[in-house]
C-alpha cells in the first residue's frame, strides 16, 4: 500500500484510508467565507513530524501565529513565509520614494498589516513588473522554498491569487508544475489554495488538472442560515475516495460529517 500521511481532518482521513499519498499536490477551490485559510493551517499541523513551510499572501504572520495559537494547534515546527507584509512594506517604500514630501498617499498599503485583503489592494494599485513591490521575484521565492528547507515534507500556499495577481497564468503554471516535480520526488505534501471564480474557467481548469486531489468548499443559502459543503472531486490512481460531506467551522478547526461518496 502506498504510504499515506495525515490531512489533519480526522473524517477525511479516515475517508481516504489513512490520508493522502506522499508526494501528492493538493488544490483547494473555495468561495469567500467558506474557511479556506483554516483548512489550510489545520492541514499543516496533519503530522507533527513535518518541515513545513506556510505561505500566506492575505495574513500577516502574526496573524496566522494568533489564529493558530486560539485553534490549540501546535506550529513549532512551521515555517511561516509572509509575502503579504513584506509586499505591502515594499509598496510603501515605493510610495515613499515617488511622492513629494508634502504630498500624502491616495493609498496606504499599511492597511494590509492590519487586517485588509491583498486583494483588494491590487485592484486599485498594480504596479508594474519588475517595480518595487511588482511582484517580479515572487515565482523564484514560491519555488525556492523547496530548497530552502532542504526538502519540506509540507508546503501550503494560501493562497494562489497572490501570484496569479502579479503573474500570467501560464508563469504560474510552470512554477507550480516545477513545485509539483520537487514534491513528489521528495514524498512530501502540497497544498495550494485557490479562490472560486476569481481568475476565470479557463485558469482554474488549468490548476484543477495539474493537481492530484482536487478538494472543493461550496456555501449555499439555505432560508436565513447557511449550508456548508466539503467535496473531494478527484484523487489520482484512487477508485474510492470521491464523496461530499457538510461541515462546520470550530474553535478547533474543520469538523466534517461523514463523507459519503458519490456512485
Amino acid at each position: 500500500m502506498t504510504d499515506v500521511v495525515s490531512t489533519g481532518i480526522e473524517a477525511l482521513d479516515a475517508f481516504l484510508k489513512g490520508g493522502l499519498p506522499r508526494g501528492f499536490t493538493s488544490l483547494l477551490v473555495a468561495p469567500a467565507g467558506a474557511g479556506a485559510e483554516i483548512f489550510a493551517k489545520q492541514f499543516c499541523v496533519g503530522n507533527p513530524g513535518d518541515k513545513v513551510c506556510y505561505i500566506t499572501t492575505d495574513e500577516s504572520s502574526s496573524d496566522v501565529r494568533e489564529a493558530v495559537k486560539a485553534a490549540g494547534w501546535d506550529f513549532s515546527h512551521v515555517e511561516v513565509l509572509d509575502l503579504q507584509t513584506e509586499f505591502a512594506e515594499s509598496m510603501m517604500a515605493s510610495q515613499e520614494r515617488r511622492r513629494p514630501s508634502d504630498e500624502k498617499p491616495r493609498v496606504d498599503p499599511r492597511r494590509l498589516i492590519e487586517g485588509a485583503d491583498s486583494m483588494d489592494y491590487l485592484r486599485q494599485a498594480k504596479p508594474a513588473p519588475g517595480s518595487p513591490g511588482g511582484g517580479a521575484d515572487y515565482l523564484q521565492r514560491l519555488v525556492g522554498v523547496q530548497s530552502r528547507i532542504r526538502p519540506p515534507d509540507r508546503v501550503v500556499v494560501h493562497s494562489l491569487d497572490f501570484f496569479l495577481n502579479h503573474h500570467s497564468v501560464e508563469e504560474v503554471v510552470a512554477a507550480l508544475t516545477a513545485i509539483k516535480a520537487s514534491t513528489s520526488r521528495n514524498g512530501g505534501l502540497a497544498l495550494w489554495v485557490l479562490s472560486k471564480g476569481a481568475h476565470g474557467a479557463a485558469a482554474e481548469r488549468r490548476l484543477e488538472l495539474l493537481a492530484d486531489c482536487l478538494l472543493e468548499l461550496e456555501v449555499t443559502r439555505k432560508g436565513t442560515t447557511f449550508e456548508r459543503f466539503f467535496m473531494v472531486k478527484k484523487v489520482k490512481n484512487r477508485a474510492y475516495g470521491i464523496g461530499v460531506s457538510t461541515y462546520d467551522i470550530t474553535p478547533q478547526g474543520f469538523r466534517l460529517e461523514t463523507l459519503e461518496r458519490i456512485v
